[in-house]
């Protein structure tokens, strides 16, 4: 997960490396999106090499449907559990 209002960060690119490496199916999560030019958004995460990306807004709850649709195996009342105890995590 990245923070689209502070931008793409040295350590977001170290990460990026380190999990490209893992040859596994990766979804990259831009958060804090809203508002924001979507294409200049993009272009800027478009660096880090993910072919998924999900746009959200975790504290506006957009597009966490989408986020949630990608992990079938979280049960929707597992999520309504762990929202409903401390806010949205997303690991």
């Amino acid at each position: 997960m990245v923070d689209a209002r502070a931008g793409l960060m040295p350590a977001d690119k170290f990460i990026a490396k380190k999990l490209r490496k893992l040859n596994k199916e990766l979804i990259l999560v831009v958060n804090k999106s809203e508002g924001l030019d979507s294409d200049r958004i993009e272009a800027e995460f478009s660096k880090l090499g993910f072919k998924n990306k999900i746009y959200i807004s975790a504290s506006h709850r957009e597009n966490i449907d989408k986020l949630v649709k990608k992990f079938p195996e979280i049960s929707s009342e597992e999520l309504e559990l762990s929202t409903e105890k401390s806010g949205i995590k997303v690991a």
